[in-house]
């Protein structure tokens, strides 16, 4: 799933801040509608055993009284331990759960169409031998990506289909939670088969790898075989933000430069899914699955590699961000969750008459929808900004549509001294900032009208993004500095 770094940009990087009211940055709309049981598509279950088609559905959330022609889309993966509830020990695992809706609904009141999305369910977390737990788990996870990206696939076919939902298909993003967190960062970032040729993956009696993909096809789902329909199959399933809640990657190599921007909000107690590098434990059993890289791992790798640029140069200093950055290790996109006592998703909350209370309760003792709305607001003030950001819009009231771009013109380049850069307007007014790649603000000058500027190269050799901005538009340029 790769790209190149400049086209998710440093774009729009200037005095951004988390709490302005503006489109896709705070609720705008106040109320939403919504269609439940969308047929997104159908594939072979295998939760009773034997395959059987099933339709796959999803609800979609789109804001009322929006007048624009196309917008962003949010596809939004519940928890559940990919078990049909309540046989999942759990008082969660479906598309209508309850923070599942609030999370849609505050989504599509910040003017994205939101999709709550089911896939399919089933493994065997009860058998006696390992091996058995960790293939079908595997396999699970597997079959749930490929949905995900069928999903992603049902709205680019919709937008030529006659657009009914209205959607902007070159952005959709994907926000997990749970198990759906694993989904979605599987989804960022597991792009080729051949990427679980490695032992964790290989079932240790045959050395092959868990998941047969002459059975279920390749990573996207989109070969017909004995265990997966094609749905879709010649449209895209590149995907441009993941949010995940809680979720981890298969193994730390998965992540690649130019792979899509990631946040991740997690418990650092978290019992079921480690926060750096460790085992998944089943939770109805307390039996080991595999190790996987948590979200400190996953933030670690995917800052080093620069595939959050597009929102870790906006260098966002809202109080949420530094409550983050005050825990999180230096790792832009991370925020660690930090609770008194073990815990998992403390932005759940359910109906005390499920028949599960007890058990779910373990890694939640104080649930209540008070406290879960509250972390909703918490993961909306930090997710939703980047997730923006990482679309490419700004927080300015002006769309991305309609945001002009300046190009520049940056020579002699790569340089050691005096470099000029100019544009293609003679009256600019505005500001021309330079970055380094970690996205630290060097210099910051503003303009007056002029054509060009020139510039000493008075920092360490490196790579650096030059951007002007002005009220309606904005130009990035990247510069080599030599020694």
């Amino acid at each position: 799933m790769k790209r190149p770094l400049l086209s998710l940009v440093l774009l729009l990087l200037f005095g951004i801040t988390a709490n302005a009211q503006n489109r896709y940055f705070g609720e705008v709309f106040s109320s939403v509608s919504v269609a439940h049981d969308v047929v997104y598509g159908n594939n072979l279950s295998v939760l009773t055993g034997s395959p059987v088609a099933q339709d796959l559905h999803m609800d979609i959330y789109t804001p009322d009284g929006d007048t624009v022609s196309t917008r962003p889309v949010v596809l939004v993966v519940h928890d559940g331990e990919m078990i049909s509830y309540p046989y999942n020990q759990e008082c969660v695992g479906n598309k209508d759960d309850a923070h599942i809706v609030e999370l849609c609904t505050r989504l599509a009141k910040y003017g994205y169409v939101v999709a709550a999305v089911d896939y399919r369910l089933g493994w065997n977390p009860a058998a006696s031998q390992q091996s058995v737990r960790t293939s079908t788990y595997i396999n699970a996870l597997y079959r749930g990506m490929q949905d995900v990206r069928n999903a992603v696939r049902f709205f680019r076919w919709s937008a030529d289909n006659g657009n009914p939902y209205a959607v902007n298909a070159d952005r959709i993003s994907v926000i997990g939670e749970g198990t759906g967190a694993e989904l979605a960062v599987w989804t960022g970032t597991f792009d080729r088969y051949e990427e679980m040729d490695m032992p964790k993956f290989l079932d240790p009696s045959t050395l092959n790898i868990l998941v047969d993909s002459a059975e279920v096809g390749n990573v996207y789902g989109t070969q017909t075989r004995p265990l997966n329909l094609a749905n879709y199959p010649t449209y895209s399933s590149e995907v441009s933000f993941i949010g995940s809640l809680g979720g981890a990657v298969g193994d730390s190599t998965w992540i690649e430069v130019g792979e899509p921007p990631i946040v991740s909000m997690h418990c650092p107690s978290n019992p079921f899914v480690p926060f750096g590098f460790g085992a998944v434990i089943v939770s109805v059993t307390g039996d080991f699955l595999i190790n996987v890289s948590g979200s400190r791992d996953v933030q670690r790798i995917s800052g080093l590699l620069g595939n959050n640029q597009s929102y870790v140069s906006a260098m966002l200093s809202d109080p949420v961000s530094q409550i983050a950055n005050s825990n999180n290790g230096g790792y832009k996109g991370l925020y660690p969750l930090i609770r008194p006592t073990v815990e998992s998703s403390p932005w759940q909350w359910w109906d005390v008459s499920c028949p599960n209370h007890t058990q779910a309760s373990a890694t939640n003792s104080d649930m209540s929808e008070t406290k879960g709305q509250a972390y909703i607001d918490t993961i909306m003030a930090y997710m939703a900004p980047r997730m923006a950001l990482a679309n490419g819009f700004i927080n300015s009231g002006v769309g991305i549509e309609e945001y002009r771009t300046i190009e520049l013109g940056v020579y002699p380049n790569p340089t050691s001294d005096v470099f000029t850069v100019s544009w293609d307007n003679n009256s600019v007014h505005g500001t021309l900032q330079v970055y380094n790649m970690l996205g630290e603000l060097v210099h910051q000058q503003p303009l007056n009208g002029s054509s060009s500027i020139r510039l000493q190269a008075t920092w360490p050799a490196g790579a650096y993004h030059l951007v002007v901005v002005t009220e309606e538009a904005i130009g990035v340029k990247r510069l080599v500095v030599t020694e």
